[in-house]
């Protein structure tokens, strides 16, 4: 962790539904998480437009030596209740807990504050698997009270939906249209998504809002020019890190992508466990409009990792498109936010 690091809440309050791309499944599939490497790539975006190009090239240039900040990937809330990535651990339950009560946490995509807090200190999570405590079709798990307090009514609260909309596009020349299918997610009142940002210098910070400002209007994700993605948000809340910070392990709240010191150090050794995902996409800069990025491979969040004792885990990943090489670099953001597990949690294998 950061010296005398702080921890921020930002909560950002849907205007419009989110279009959020899922690798390989083109427009007709869209997710509920912006990984955190898209995240950063749009705040580049908006530090470019809002403080100067001077001060995007400033930024990348201290990712280079140390992160001057930290971010996680956005996650969805309700009301007061954060849902993060069900970590990839063995859950502190009795053996055929799930067959008892007919329940399936395989399936279970996102977990509370309340499931996760007692996770990391493996701490009997018995009285919480209820049946009513699992909303958005098992997905979602939380406890008890949190499950009251949801801003939402009825028997099964729904936070979000995906649907798919048919759009028509227009040819220019020929005036012929064809139609296609794009597919968006949309928040209930009350929800939204959030992420936290680890910062230590006051200006990084400020650096992060000035870019969120023009995100606001300008939209997060795809099908931006359809008025899709765009948001509020209100001022930082203080966060203060539940996990623990002694831990042998750590899980990262974010999309990783580990230096070879850290590979061979042995992040990945012992009990590490870990999903890879492939990222790759376009470039989104008018100097290199239509090009795609390199591809390349990440850790995914709630993966499970081996301490180093490190202050930092990770790198900015060049993937700049070999097309017109003498235009600026490209870069995809690759810093753990890391969380501590205790080395007692037994992780599942990967």
């Amino acid at each position: 962790m950061l010296i005398m690091a702080e921890t921020w809440l930002y909560k950002l309050k849907p205007r419009s539904s989110f279009h959020f791309g899922e690798g390989g499944l083109g427009i007709e599939a869209t997710d509920e998480v912006f990984h955190s490497d898209s995240f950063f790539g749009a705040l580049a975006i908006g530090v470019r437009m809002w403080e100067g190009e001077n001060a995007l090239v400033e930024l990348l240039s201290q990712f280079q030596e140390q992160p001057p900040f930290r971010i996680t990937s956005l996650f969805p809330y309700a009301g007061e209740v954060l849902l993060f990535p069900n970590p990839m651990v063995n859950l502190p339950l009795e053996g055929e807990a799930e067959e008892k009560q007919g329940i399936r946490l395989k399936y279970v995509r996102f977990i509370s504050q309340g499931i996760l807090e007692p996770v990391l200190r493996s701490e009997p999570l018995d009285g919480h698997l209820i049946r009513d405590n699992l909303c958005q079709g098992g997905r979602v798990w939380l406890t008890q009270q949190e499950r009251t307090a949801l801003p939402l009514a009825g028997n099964e609260p729904i936070l979000w939906r995906r649907h798919i909309v048919t759009k028509v596009a227009v040819d220019r020349l020929g005036m012929a249209s064809h139609s296609y299918y794009a597919a968006q997610v949309g928040f209930s009142p009350g929800c939204g998504l959030y992420f936290l940002l680890e910062v230590e210098d006051p200006a990084s910070k400020r650096l992060v809002e000035s870019a969120l400002y023009y995100l606001s209007e300008a939209g997060l994700g795809g099908e931006r020019s359809a008025g899709h993605g765009q948001f509020s948000f209100e001022s930082a809340s203080p966060f203060a890190p539940f996990w623990p910070t002694d831990g042998d392990s750590f899980i990262t709240l974010s999309l990783y992508h580990p230096t070879l010191p850290e590979l061979e150090a042995g992040v990945l050794d012992g009990q590490a466990a870990y999903e890879l995902t492939q990222r790759g996409g376009w470039v989104n800069s008018p100097e290199r409009a239509g090009q795609r990025r390199k591809s390349a491979s990440f850790i995914g969040e709630g993966s499970v990792l081996c301490s180093l004792g490190k202050p930092s885990y990770g790198e900015l990943v060049d993937v700049t498109p070999e097309l017109e090489p003498e235009k600026h670099p490209v870069y995809r953001y690759g810093f753990a936010f890391p969380i501590g597990v205790h080395r007692r949690v037994e992780v599942d294998e990967p």
